[in-house]
């Protein structure tokens, strides 16, 4: 009889799995071994949803943060185009306004677009905007970012907006399906084609 013929092949031993600091991680990886996958890609994984689908940290980032990212290219690369010195963040809690001038009274909101330049971008809350049109006062000048990619910080270019007429912007209420802010009064930005813009960046 042929040698090993019958016989059981003993077991090839599985490799341990990859351990880490983060108890969580170690849970995740323990079961994507036990579901036949693989345990470890290189990269750290988190639980997403309501039935625990993974997807990679980093891949995906929230509008705030995308946004506040846009806010430090302006002050990192763009100059007040008025007076040509630097521009500031200003305060998170700051109404209306993202970005100053560290000399003049030149500030404007950040808006941060994935797409090309098109006619129509979202815009935030209404009500800040509101409160100033009551005044009296001018709309904000807008900062746009075309094909933004806060994940890699770049952008196809940037254009500022100096004169947004209050009939461009028109108010939108949320979805009631919406997760974080259902019925929510918001503002979108309709017709830019139509309104000056100064290139910032290209």
């Amino acid at each position: 009889m042929t040698a090993g013929v019958g016989k059981r092949q003993p077991k090839t031993p599985k490799a341990p799995l990859r351990r880490c600091s983060d108890p969580a991680e170690n849970a995740i990886v323990a079961r994507c071994a036990a579901a036949g996958r693989r345990a470890w890609s290189g990269q750290s994984m988190i639980a997403s949803g309501a039935m625990g689908r993974l997807k990679p940290i980093g891949r995906k980032i929230s509008n705030t943060v995308t946004g506040r990212r846009a806010e430090e290219f302006v002050v990192a690369h763009v100059h007040c185009p008025y007076c040509g010195r630097a521009l500031a963040s200003l305060p998170t809690a700051t109404p209306v306004y993202d970005v100053t001038c560290i000399r003049c009274e030149f500030r404007a909101q950040v808006k941060s677009v994935e797409t090309p330049p098109r006619s129509r971008i979202r815009g935030a809350s209404a009500r800040p905007l509101a409160g100033l049109r009551l005044a009296g006062k001018l709309s904000p000048p807008i900062i746009v970012f075309w094909g933004w990619n806060g994940i890699e910080r770049t952008a196809s270019s940037v254009s500022l907006f100096p004169l947004v007429p209050w009939a461009h912007i028109k108010e939108r209420v949320l979805s009631p399906k919406h997760k974080a802010e259902a019925g929510h009064l918001m503002v979108d930005y309709h017709n830019l084609a139509e309104l000056p813009r100064i290139s910032l960046h290209e």
